[in-house]
């Protein structure tokens, strides 16, 4: 800018960008970023630029604009020669540009650095004046008619594969995450007739870094539609593709596809005859795992001495995976959450990009955890809202949530997340993301809507009719999108007893998740782990029925457990870990309880009690009518608990010191008996007992019962030992 016009402006009290002087970097890149703000979508990047005589002769300049988190595009504007310049480069949003990430409407919108770049192949370091670098917006492109192009799609499918098809649409949306913008559907017309309807999603492809300390992940090209299916019957199916945005909607007829394979339904549900048992194509599934909530926890570190791990995200995940399905896991719940694997939080923390709008980094992470998860047998609980999110107090995160008005939202209130129109229509934006993308994967065990739901500010202000509202809408919204059906469930801070009857009683809710923490129970069985996991679900004779769990007649898993929130005793923690999945095994939860002290057992190698109940479990089915149970037998002497699960012809059995459940004294049982039934029918009997801790039998004896009482004698174990009764096949 001349002085002069300068002197003027300034007088006028029109407010002027300084002139900077730039050194060039050359032979390589020199950036000249703009300060103060910039607007999203197509920019215009202005300045007036006085080149010296000694720069070089091939000094070129260009214009670049770029998102928060490292991903830009730019576009070359030509060479400059010695002299004063006046430059005005165009980024629009439908302007050609070129970068790592791409470029487009919809990376436009993500915007917010812009500048100058200058370069060269010859090395200098010749000195620019730069004046008044600024920003403009610039109108959005021209409205036309929606095109679908670049349509591609796999010639063949198999059940039990994922079939994914690609296509963009032109123009491009800048939202591409709204229905409201943009809707497209796969509708899938199997051989028999019947129909399911697949969403489809935003993506970009991405590329991985390993750091050593972390894992870095980015777009490496231009974002595009995708629709993802997994087949389960074999046979001719007919495709449709509906597109509706702008006003227009387009359709097209794929060519038909003869899906080969034996028919398929891989996915865990709960159980048609038995609905406290989940089962998978009609098999019987009793899942084993862990809390694998994220890579690390800092509470494990302090309260239980943990090592802290670099945060290398899926390599993390993997070796975890790994590492546990090789113990016999083949379950894991992870959370979704702003510092793991979230897809929505504040624009400014690491790759996020604010309300409505998704970290698709997080998103291709996700991906490859659960297509590791589905190479080794395993499934996880994915859980979409940790209550933090909600909460003000209890870890609270509120402060920081995309829709706090404060942070650029428009919720005044934590408990406003559950009663807000705006926020349940971004909070259906989300989940139908979700189950557009992962819903088709069997890896996926369950949606679990909230962590701790009670921990929330609307569950410690007892707003539980706008709590149990949101439920019943979500869940079932949820389920309505979800072809391959998922069980959706909510989770519970403390214990069964923290359950509130109008929230999981919801149709669409169709599995129940809770904590079984215990605090110290030192001295005090009826307090203990042993007694809190019975009595969630107790079907038996101690006067309980009528408050557990079980009046609901849905599945029941714990997935938080070991001590209290803040751990324990290593010796009370290791104890719980160890009689955990045996006491939910003869009490009839649907699952093994999923330890919170994930990192504990890794780095301390407490892998047995996977293995031990998993060898347990080999042949065994839980399910059955209603005179098939739980109940606590009777045992001799006194300081000891016995719990059993009664099959017709089949009793699984589990006896506990109770010094070792309530505090890990881990002292060794001699003698004593359990009574099994004061009228059983006489017949042959074969008695194994287990050893609870190497899932190992200890003996094996066939008894001649002559009928009547029928009293077992128990063999010398240390803390607790299992046992198998049953009537033999006759020849």
């Amino acid at each position: 800018m001349a002085p002069l016009v300068r002197t003027v402006l300034l007088a006028l009290g029109v407010a002027v960008l300084p002139a900077v002087e730039v050194v060039l970097a050359a032979p390589a890149s020199t950036i000249v970023p703009v300060t103060g703000p910039v607007p999203t979508g197509g920019v215009v990047v202005l300045a007036e630029v006085t080149i010296p005589a000694d720069a070089p002769t091939d000094l070129g300049i260009g214009a670049w604009a770029g998102d928060r988190h490292g991903t830009w595009a730019g576009r070359p504007a030509g060479r400059l020669a010695p002299g004063r310049h006046v430059i005005a480069i165009t980024l629009g949003a439908d302007a050609p540009a070129d970068g790592p990430g791409g470029w487009g409407p919809a990376a436009a919108a993500e915007v917010a650095k812009a500048g100058l770049f200058f370069w060269s192949a010859a090395a200098s370091q010749a000195r620019l004046i730069i004046d008044d670098l600024r920003v403009e917006a610039v109108a959005p492109p021209t409205a036309s008619a929606l095109q679908v192009v670049d349509l591609a799609w796999p010639e063949a499918a198999a059940t039990g594969r994922r079939w994914e098809a690609t296509f963009r649409v032109a123009p491009e949306p800048a939202d591409p995450y709204d229905p409201a913008t943009i809707d497209a559907t796969l509708t899938v017309t199997g051989p028999d007739g019947r129909q399911e309807r697949h969403t489809a999603f935003w993506d970009r492809p991405m590329a991985d870094r390993d750091r050593g300390d972390a894992e870095e992940v980015l777009p490496v090209g231009p974002g595009h539609f995708a629709v993802r299916w997994r087949p389960r019957v074999p046979g001719l199916h007919r495709l449709h593709l509906t597109v509706t945005g702008g006003g227009t909607t387009r359709e097209a007829d794929l060519p038909a596809i003869e899906v080969t394979g034996a028919p398929w339904d891989g996915y865990a549900r709960p159980d048609a005859q038995d609905p406290r048992f989940l089962s998978i194509a009609g098999r019987f599934f009793w899942p084993v795992g862990v809390n694998l909530r994220s890579v690390n926890d800092t509470r494990s570190v302090s309260n239980m001495n943990t090592r802290p791990l670099p945060e290398r995200g899926t390599r993390a995940y993997a070796a975890y995976l790994d590492r546990f399905a090789a113990a016999g896991a083949d379950a894991a719940e992870v959370w979704l959450s702003s510092w793991n694997l979230a897809l929505e939080w504040l624009p400014r923390w690491n790759g996020y990009q604010g309300a409505g709008r998704y970290h698709l980094g997080h998103a291709w992470q996700l991906d490859r955890i659960l297509d590791h998860a589905e190479a080794n047998g395993q499934r996880l609980v994915l859980v979409l809202h940790n209550h933090g999110q909600g909460s003000t107090n209890s870890d609270r995160e509120w402060g920081l949530h995309p829709y706090r008005r404060e942070n650029g939202g428009f919720l005044d209130e934590a408990p406003l997340l559950f009663t807000d129109p705006t926020a349940q229509s971004y909070q259906a934006r989300l989940h139908r993301y979700l189950v557009a993308r992962y819903s088709d994967s069997p890896a996926v065990l369950a949606w679990k809507l909230w962590s701790e739901v009670n921990l929330t500010a609307a569950g410690q202000n007892q707003q539980w009719d706008a709590v149990a509202a949101w439920h019943q809408a979500t869940a079932a919204r949820l389920a309505d999108m979800d072809s391959y059906d998922h069980p959706i469930t909510t989770h519970f801070s403390g214990d069964w007893k923290a359950v509130k009857p109008e929230v999981v009683s919801q149709p669409a809710i169709t599995m129940l998740t809770i904590d079984a923490y215990h605090g110290d129970a030192r001295g005090d069985f009826n307090r203990s782990l042993a007694m809190s996991l019975f009595r969630a679900v107790a079907t038996g004779p101690d006067g309980r029925t009528a408050r557990s769990l079980r009046r609901h007649g849905k599945p029941v898993l714990t997935t938080e457990f070991g001590g209290d929130w803040s751990g324990g005793e290593e010796a009370a923690v290791l104890a719980d870990h160890r009689q955990g999945a045996w006491v939910a095994l003869i009490s009839g939860h649907a699952g093994a309880p999923m330890l919170w002290w994930s990192s504990w057992v890794d780095q301390r190698g407490h892998f047995g009690p996977y293995t031990a109940i998993r060898a347990f479990l080999a042949g065994e089915d839980l399910r059955g009518g209603a005179d098939v149970g739980s109940t606590a037998l009777t045992v001799q002497p006194g300081d000891r608990w016995c719990g059993a699960w009664v099959r017709p012809g089949r009793v699984l059995g589990y006896v506990v010191t109770k010094a070792f459940a309530a505090d890990g004294s881990d002292e060794l049982l001699t003698g004593g008996t359990v009574e099994v039934g004061a009228e059983v029918q006489a017949g042959p009997m074969v008695l194994a007992w287990w050893d609870a801790d190497r899932g190992t039998v200890l003996s094996t004896t066939t008894l001649q019962h002559p009928g009547g009482r029928l009293t077992l004698d128990l063999p010398p174990a240390r803390g607790h030992v299992a046992f198998k009764l049953w009537r033999p096949t006759p020849p």
